[in-house]
């Protein structure tokens, strides 16, 4: 245990199914001593990262070897990039029922405090989920996205899923929410209005 090791283990450790990165998991504390804690972090974390984006997409069996591999270090920020890179993935295989499964198990625990990751959920939900009861979910996450940051996108995202739940007044408000601060900015708020005619029609 000293920082000659460490540098070689911290340069050379690329496999996080090898004994020697195992190594580092089970020696954070000492690690972290002897270095720092961000340091031994950072390694883990990255290594982490490199090796899960290079499976191919293909490569599922790979994939949830290494996700239970990785999983099992049981490090929250490992966990929500976990969680970023399934999402990522069950998109580009357009696998709906898996992104939907994992999201609502996911999304409050490991985005509630992102806002543009909470706002490509949601934007997710509104061009491919068709359960109501989910839909309904993914507006609560567009309306926290709206506490976040406030953007107009994020009114009419949100607007749009309460609709598509058939949540018709909770949509009226949050269209109408989104054209009085387009209003107060100078913004085009013709999404909000073409929305809100929809729906005061219904």
């Amino acid at each position: 245990m000293n920082e000659k090791n460490w540098k070689i283990l911290t340069n050379g450790i690329t496999d996080i199914e090898s004994p020697y990165f195992q190594f580092i998991v089970n020696h954070q504390t000492d690690y972290a001593s002897l270095t720092s804690a961000n340091r031994v972090q950072r390694k883990l974390f990255f290594t982490v990262k490199q090796q899960m984006e290079e499976i191919p997409l293909s490569d599922t069996a790979n994939y949830s070897r290494l996700r239970k591999v990785a999983s099992s270090i049981h490090n929250n920020p490992i966990d929500s990039l976990l969680f970023a890179l399934d999402l990522a993935r069950y998109e580009r295989l357009k696998d709906w029922e898996a992104y939907k499964a994992a999201s609502l198990e996911g999304t409050t625990k490991h985005a509630w405090n992102d806002a543009a990751q909470l706002s490509e959920i949601a934007d997710v939900y509104l061009k491919n989920i068709a359960d109501k009861a989910a839909l309904a979910q993914a507006a609560i996450w567009a309306k926290r996205a709206i506490e976040l940051n406030g953007s107009y996108a994020c009114y009419i995202t949100a607007a749009m899923l309460f609709q598509k739940a058939g949540d018709n007044p909770s949509a009226l408000q949050i269209a109408q929410d989104g054209k009085d601060l387009a209003i107060k900015y100078g913004w085009n708020y013709k999404e909000a209005e073409d929305l809100l005619q929809q729906l005061q029609k219904k």
